[in-house]
């Protein structure tokens, strides 16, 4: 059901090419044990902070989208840690790859502000792509620690950072 949304998503109005399906032509899984140990140490801080602030019982907040979509998706719980889709341009790929997802370098200038951006739905990172010289489009799945989202419907542009005691920002 993902294929039959692609390339229609309300940000491809001004698109000039258009596509109405997708073909998986390779999948590779990426892993460096350096930046592994750091996303690890990042996801235990999260996992620490709200267990210092939230009473024992209680379950983690539903980040964003479908409950039952998202709980199915949801890696580790007490971080909001979710599989997300991120699409990018072809020469972001080699830095991705070789050095992992790294916020210094992102854009300020995106709706919710500086940040690497993430999406339940491929039909939404796929906006965000643009083919290589062989005419293939490149979207990352990502283990991604949302923690505690700032839930927002307004823009952030220019903001570097989620309002004190956020993680994350979800539009």
């Amino acid at each position: 059901c993902i294929v039959a949304t692609l390339g229609v998503g309300r940000d491809q109005a001004d698109r000039r090419t258009r596509y109405n399906n997708l073909q998986l032509v390779s999948a590779r899984r990426i892993e460096h044990a350096g930046r592994w140990q750091e996303y690890a140490a990042t996801r235990l801080a999260v996992v620490k902070r709200k267990a210092a602030a939230t009473p024992l019982g209680n379950t983690p907040k539903i980040p964003f989208g479908d409950e039952a979509v998202v709980r199915r998706a949801m890696l580790e719980g007490r971080a909001n840690e979710l599989y997300l889709f991120h699409g990018t341009t072809p020469h972001i790929v080699p830095l991705v790859v070789h050095g992992g997802f790294d916020e210094r370098v992102s854009s300020i200038r995106g709706l919710f502000g500086g940040g690497i951006y993430f999406a339940m739905n491929a039909s939404k990172s796929d906006q965000y792509c643009t083919p290589d010289g062989d005419g293939l489009y490149s979207i990352f799945l990502s283990r991604v620690t949302v923690g505690e989202p700032f839930r927002t419907s307004v823009s952030r542009a220019g903001e570097r950072r989620p309002p004190d005691g956020a993680d994350s920002v979800v539009g």
